[in-house]
C-alpha cells in the first residue's frame, strides 16, 4: 500500500511541477498541504488550518517544520524535483508531534506525509 502511495506522489509531483510557494521571499511560511483520508481518496482536501498536519518552511535555514496529531505512525519525507529523498523522519503521533527536516539544496521540493490513516503532500521552493 505504501509503495502505491509513494508512486502516486511521484506522479503528482511530476505533473504538478508548476506548483510552488508564492511567498519564497518570506523567511518562514506555511506550506499548503493536500490531505487525503482513506474514505476520501478520490477527493483531495486542501488544509487551511487542519489539526492533523501542518507544515512550515524557513527559507533562510531550509528547515521544514511539520506538526502532526493523531494520525498514527507517520513517515515524513522531503523530496527534490527528481523525487529523490532529501530528508526523512518517522514519528509516532499519539500526541501533537513536531518533526524537523532540512534541505540546503535550492529548487523545487515536496513534503510528503504517509501514515495508515492519511496521506498528505505540499510543495515549496527554496
Amino acid at each position: 500500500m505504501k509503495q502505491i502511495v509513494i508512486i502516486f506522489s511521484m506522479i503528482l509531483l511530476s505533473v504538478n511541477t508548476h506548483i510552488i510557494n508564492a511567498d519564497s521571499n518570506v523567511p518562514q511560511s506555511k506550506i499548503d498541504m493536500i490531505i487525503q483520508m482513506p474514505d476520501t481518496w478520490d477527493e483531495p482536501q486542501r488544509s487551511l488550518s487542519s489539526p492533523l498536519i501542518e507544515a512550515y518552511i524557513d527559507h533562510e535555514s531550509g528547515t521544514v517544520t511539520v506538526l502532526l496529531n493523531e494520525i498514527g505512525t507517520a513517515e515524513v519525507y522531503i523530496l527534490n524535483h527528481s523525487n529523490q529523498i532529501i530528508d526523512y523522519a518517522m514519528q509516532n503521533t499519539e500526541v501533537i508531534s513536531t518533526v524537523y527536516l532540512s534541505t540546503d539544496v535550492p529548487g523545487f521540493h515536496s513534503v510528503v506525509v504517509i501514515s495508515d490513516t492519511c496521506y498528505a503532500e505540499g510543495y515549496f521552493t527554496l
